[in-house]
């Protein structure tokens, strides 16, 4: 390269070399503080959408496993859901903001140890109490024990503030993907139809209890979210039942 190419190199190069470094630069330092909560958003879009059968089997993990990523959920709707997949009726009492509402009122009128034994056994037996024409959505709701049932996979997707409409204001509302692996024990839709999966939002008071968003359940259920394709079962996949590990 001669004298008389190096005078018309352009002026502006070496300006524009610089900014697309630092540009460069910048997005990998910044990225990461960046990006998760635009992956978060979308997240959650997909998983309020429910997703095609296809994503829903591609993310499922196995059966009972819960795989936070960020944050995504209020740690006391994840123990919620781990109380109801493992059966631990005393810790759903504690955390249910209605059934500590009926104790407290029970508490503050001085009701003797046997009324107090007796209502925390209703509710107790109420939260595990399962039959046919119980496993199914209907317009009121469900509860939740059809829902959050042993051997489904459970994910959360996202967060939002939640409703401000319930009993008391919600602190957040966490929303989580339910991915059923048993066709026949799965619950079924207004139509009868067995459910593959949907996403339910749980709505967490400031102190820290589950406030109840249905007639029937304390769960949102995001009704546009359900598919019930089950092209590939539980059966095909291999997929076995489980339950969540201790949290």
């Amino acid at each position: 390269m001669g004298e008389t190419d190096l005078k018309k190199r352009p002026n502006w190069l070496a300006p524009a070399l610089v900014a697309i470094l630092a540009g460069a630069c910048y997005y990998w330092l910044a990225g990461p503080f960046v990006r998760p909560q635009r992956e978060q958003d979308v997240v959650l879009a997909a998983g309020k959408s429910g997703g095609s059968p296809k994503s829903i089997e591609e993310n499922a993990g196995q059966a009972g496993e819960v795989r936070p990523s960020g944050p995504l959920a209020d740690p006391v709707a994840m123990e919620y859901v781990a109380a109801y997949q493992q059966g631990r009726l005393d810790d759903i009492v504690r955390l249910t903001c209605w059934m500590q509402d009926r104790l407290g009122r029970l508490r503050s009128n001085s009701a003797p140890p046997n009324e107090m034994a007796d209502a925390m056994e209703a509710l107790q037996a109420r939260s595990r109490e399962r039959s046919d024409d119980g496993n199914q959505l209907r317009e009121e709701g469900v509860e939740d024990q059809y829902v959050l049932a042993p051997g489904a996979v459970v994910e959360p997707v996202g967060m939002d503030s939640g409703r401000h409409d319930l009993e008391r204001p919600a602190k957040d509302r966490t929303w989580v993907r339910i991915t059923f692996l048993d066709r026949l024990a799965a619950l079924r839709d207004q139509d009868g139809l067995p459910i593959r999966s949907l996403v339910a939002g749980i709505n967490v008071s400031e102190d820290g209890l589950v406030l109840k968003a249905n007639v029937i359940g304390n769960l949102d259920i995001d009704i546009d979210s359900i598919q019930t394709d089950w092209s590939r079962t539980s059966k095909e996949t291999g997929h076995d039942a489980g339950m969540l590990s201790q949290m």
